[in-house]
């Protein structure tokens, strides 16, 4: 401290210049002060070893912050991009109903998108057998993770609605949405007005079921992520209809539609499961056997077969699966059941033949016979290679 004179005092003692000063009298307290101002005077810097630590910190939080946030902006875009394609699906059907063309004015779903184009621009479009022609792939993921074949969604039927919706169609968007379209044939005719909004659609759409990607060939394809169900439910497998169906003693009977089968040749029927031996010539048996396995299904027992004879033959009911049964045939019933069965009823002199699911050695199979008198269940003695015994399958 410098006095008025000059003079500087450190500690009471007074000095007449720095020259007298003696470090020996500068206590502890002023040593700590004069270091700290030395420190203020020096710059300070983070080492490399610090910043790469810090670095690394950085970047694992971002690492983890991606991961969560990361499909929340996936779900967030798909999102969007599937109100965009709802949205602007509805405006075309408002375009159309606006021209009187919404209505029961379509045959097929084909009929209706030629018409739907005139409206939404559109890149491709695929029938109902080629859909992965549209959509870049063959099978998609339900929402519960199962695969689904497109070539199963074959009318409005497969997405839940009811037999009025006609086939299904497939359909690229110019802007790259893929749809597969049903429509309703009972549509109701729509009257050109403006229609009140519900979320992304209104009343114009309703006479289609529509499953839509948005993101067509890239993953996940599955729905509830990057496919939606537009007027339409989960996919879904419907039983064929019958192709022979019939009642007799309050059982119900429904058989595939008649076919003759295609001859397995020695090699192909031993590749078939569940066949116990196999015939040198054309198998037409065997044929029969594998195109209801293929479908899932099988060839009639003796019983189911003795039960059509009951039908055709106007018995209430037979007692024994392998019974004969007289009388008159029904030659109505029969055409009613199937053209195929009344043709081949005729083109071989008055004779239906169709196989049983029943073998009896590599020469023989089981069969009934149908005949303008009475219906035979022979169990041994015909040859697997008939020619003219058709085949039908049963669920």
């Amino acid at each position: 401290m410098e006095q008025a004179n000059g003079e500087h005092l450190l500690d009471g003692a007074v000095y007449q210049n720095c020259e007298e000063f003696d470090p020996r009298y500068i206590t502890a307290e002023h040593g700590e002060d004069a270091r700290l101002g030395q420190m203020r005077g020096q710059k300070t810097a983070f080492t490399l070893a610090e910043v790469l630590i810090t670095l690394a910190v950085i970047g694992i939080v971002a690492a983890l912050t991606i991961g969560i946030f990361l499909p929340k902006i996936h779900s967030t875009i798909r999102a969007r991009q599937i109100a965009t394609a709802e949205v602007k699906f509805t405006k075309a059907m408002e375009q159309m109903a606006l021209n009187n063309a919404i209505g029961p004015y379509y045959e097929t779903t084909q009929e209706f998108v030629d018409e739907l184009q005139n409206y939404l621009k559109v890149s491709k479009v695929c029938a109902n057998d080629k859909l992965e022609e549209c959509f870049g792939y063959d099978k998609l993921l339900l929402s519960n993770g199962e695969e689904f074949e497109l070539a199963e969604i074959k009318s409005g039927e497969n997405l839940g609605k009811n037999e009025d919706y006609l086939e299904t169609v497939g359909l690229v968007t110019i802007d790259g949405t893929g749809m597969i379209v049903s429509w309703n044939k009972k549509c109701d005719i729509l009257e050109p007005k403006v229609y009140k909004w519900g979320g992304n659609t209104n009343e114009t759409t309703s006479c289609v079921a529509i499953l839509m990607d948005v993101n067509l060939d890239k993953s996940p394809n599955r729905i509830n992520k990057d496919i939606a169900l537009f007027r339409a439910d989960t996919p879904r497998k419907t039983e064929p209809p019958c192709g022979v169906q019939f009642t007799v003693g309050g059982t119900d009977y429904c058989f595939s539609t008649p076919f003759t089968p295609t001859p397995l040749t020695y090699a192909q029927c031993q590749q078939v499961s569940g066949i116990n031996a196999c015939n040198y010539n054309d198998d037409y048996w065997a044929g029969a056997y594998k195109q209801c396995q293929d479908e899932g299904k099988r060839l009639p027992t003796a019983g189911e077969l003795t039960a059509l004879a009951a039908y055709l033959y106007d018995k209430d009911t037979v007692e024994g699966e392998y019974d004969s049964v007289s009388g008159a045939l029904n030659t109505t019933k029969l055409t009613n059941l199937s053209n195929i069965f009344s043709t081949s009823y005729t083109s071989n002199g008055n004779y239906l033949y169709l196989w049983a699911g029943l073998e009896y050695s590599a020469i023989f199979a089981y069969y009934r016979a149908f005949v303008s008198g009475s219906s035979i269940c022979n169990l041994y003695n015909f040859y697997r290679d008939g020619s003219y015994v058709l085949g039908v399958c049963v669920q």
